[in-house]
């Protein structure tokens, strides 16, 4: 019996051996292969063949889309190999009329950036400043007085906290109004001109200088959609001598007539 093995040692021996010789030319081989790799990977991130030659900008209006575009300008001229996406991103979202931003590399020398832009609401009046504010409650920038005259006012009072670009406003400091202007339905029955917010009181002036009283800043929703059934139900001769309609109890809602004034 043990004759019959000695022939097989030598030949498990030999496989063996062969077998290691394999596997150190198949490690030789990816040593080569991860070291080739690092050099090309180097080599695309210091070669100019694909430096960022062109921003194209999706999902924006023009002034917005140049507003990224010369933020991004500090960009130029980069590898798109090495680029910090995240850092491009970070410099698209501080635009304050931004809202979201996705961007992606387009070989060889295109930088591809997707954005969704802030919605303007209203305008936030308080003393001599108008600012613009989306319906996120963000505030977009500084316009002049009596300009955006389509969108409605947000009044604040003169001693309220000063306003900066991008911030997002608080509950009192018109961000419930900028809310309820926000969810006013398309196809509302009455335009409305401007709103006005206390920690208990929210108010919107409809066209003829009706209020519109919503009560506490809940189920406006709710609340908007009965205030348009009941002025759907009114003349435009008695929706326009409407002094107020108050729906702070949705299943009660209330108006009043404006007073009769006599010559």
């Amino acid at each position: 019996m043990a004759s019959t093995l000695r022939p097989a040692l030598p030949l498990a021996r030999s496989q063996g051996v062969r077998l290691r010789v394999s596997l150190t030319r198949v490690a030789v081989v990816l040593l080569l292969t991860v070291a080739l790799a690092g050099l090309v990977y180097a080599l695309a991130r210091t070669t100019s063949v694909f430096a960022v030659r062109t921003v194209e900008v999706t999902g924006a209006s023009a002034p917005i889309e140049q507003q990224i575009e010369a933020a991004l300008a500090q960009y130029r001229g980069r590898s798109l190999v090495g680029l910090d996406l995240a850092a491009v991103e970070r410099s698209v979202e501080a635009i304050p009329a931004v809202r979201s931003v996705s961007v992606d590399r387009g070989f060889p020398r295109t930088l591809h950036v997707a954005v969704r832009t802030e919605d303007p609401i209203a305008v936030i009046r308080r003393s001599g400043d108008a600012w613009l504010v989306a319906a996120s409650g963000k505030v977009l920038e500084r316009v002049d007085v009596g300009t955006r005259e389509q969108l409605p006012r947000i009044w604040l009072p003169r001693e309220s906290a000063g306003i900066r670009p991008s911030e997002i406003l608080t509950g009192e400091s018109g961000g419930w109004a900028a809310a309820a202007l926000a969810a006013v339905p398309s196809g509302f029955p009455a335009r409305v001109l401007s709103a006005r917010s206390t920690s208990d009181e929210l108010t919107l002036i409809l066209s003829g200088s009706t209020e519109l009283r919503l009560g506490a800043a809940v189920d406006v929703r709710v609340k908007l959609a009965v205030a348009a059934t009941v002025l759907r139900s009114l003349s435009l001769e008695d929706r326009g001598g409407l002094a107020y309609l108050d729906v702070s109890l949705p299943a009660r809602p209330v108006g009043a007539s404006k007073p009769q004034v006599e010559a």
